[in-house]
């Protein structure tokens, strides 16, 4: 819903075994959103285009910043030119996006993470969140996250 007070999602397969399966269950034990529920989704997708421009339009701006700091080694954002996919962006999209990946630079022999901690503990905008649908800024940590179960070899 955008407003950080609902949760919903889709099953989708391409497996018509499992989809029969999820279909029982779904009927079993119930898969439909409650009347609240749906009000909150309603509400959410009211203002979602203003939202999302918005947001693409900050990332845009926040991606062209970071590409010229000097702290930053690399800036993964399909709106900016130097984005190797920049041209499908283009063609496919009507911007880069809400969402900027970037690699800073260690100091003094850091290692990653070293470097990830300090920048977090700076920003006073941004919270450190593994969600991505909320009204917040966030920012997230994939490898010590999300992804934290998984190899070096694995996130590459």
């Amino acid at each position: 819903g955008g407003h950080s007070d609902m949760t919903g999602g889709a099953l989708v397969v391409g497996n018509q075994d499992l989809a029969q399966r999820l279909n029982a269950l779904a009927k079993s034990v119930g898969a439909i959103a409650s009347p609240f529920e749906a009000y909150l989704a309603l509400r959410g997708m009211k203002t979602l285009a203003v939202r999302m421009e918005r947001q693409c339009s900050n990332a845009q701006k926040v991606a062209e910043f970071l590409a010229k700091h000097e702290g930053v080694t690399e800036v993964h954002y399909p709106g900016l030119s130097s984005h190797p996919q920049h041209a499908l962006c283009q063609r496919q999209m009507k911007s880069g996006g809400a969402v900027v990946t970037v690699r800073l630079k260690g100091k003094d022999g850091s290692d990653d993470l070293d470097v990830m901690r300090r920048f977090f503990s700076r920003l006073k905008i941004w919270v450190l969140a593994e969600s991505l649908g909320g009204v917040e800024s966030m920012i997230n940590h994939s490898a010590s996250m999300s992804h934290g179960s998984m190899t070096k070899e694995e996130r590459a």
